[in-house]
């Protein structure tokens, strides 16, 4: 069962793959269920670990409240969850799990509902790499559509391998869309060392 937190990345996932859940039957097995292309997302995931969230001030019967916080431009758009489902956890500077706020993925923005007087959060999640998970879901399709080939009986002709052509261009172009893939390395023995 894929986790609840994944529904609208798998929505967009099956949009940008043309993958309806019963799309192929190979040797008795169906595709494309939401357990498949979860799988395919994660293969694709990253951490966001402690990334501040930028703070905004408005005022509220003649006194300034901070209430509204934005995800900054470095965090990417494509994460895991919704306001009560899911990886997105905001926290404080020490760490601790804040509470009484709402997330809104598509404002990238996290609504308290009491004032946190400019207090710093950061934010924890995960995020995924869409355009590199749908150029393998797009190479899977390909490979099932591998042995696909032509055929013409009388005025009928049905040309299979054009469904794997495709597939492989639709593969090309969603990697091409993807970009650079990013590591993050920290080193972690320095601190320990004598020298």
């Amino acid at each position: 069962m894929a986790r609840a937190g994944m529904a609208d990345l798998i929505r967009q996932l099956r949009i940008n793959g043309a993958a309806g859940a019963t799309d192929e039957n190979v040797n008795g097995i169906l595709y494309w269920t939401d357990d498949q292309l979860e799988d395919i997302l994660d293969r694709y995931s990253s951490d966001v670990n402690d990334i501040q969230l930028v703070t905004y001030s408005r005022m509220e019967s003649g006194v300034t409240v901070w209430k509204t916080y934005y995800l900054p431009a470095s965090v990417p758009l494509n994460l895991e969850g919704s306001a009560t489902v899911g990886e997105f956890t905001v926290v404080d500077t020490l760490g601790n799990v804040a509470s009484g706020y709402t997330f809104d993925l598509a404002r990238r923005r996290v609504d308290f509902a009491v004032n946190q007087n400019g207090k710093t959060y950061y934010v924890r999640a995960r995020s995924f790499d869409l355009n590199r998970a749908t150029s393998e879901l797009w190479s899977k399709k390909a490979s099932l559509r591998a042995e696909l080939i032509d055929w013409k009986a009388g005025t009928y002709n049905l040309k299979e391998d054009q469904i794997y052509q495709h597939a492989l261009q639709e593969a090309q172009r969603w990697a091409g869309k993807a970009g650079f893939n990013r590591v993050r390395l920290n080193r972690d023995d320095y601190a320990n060392s004598i020298w």
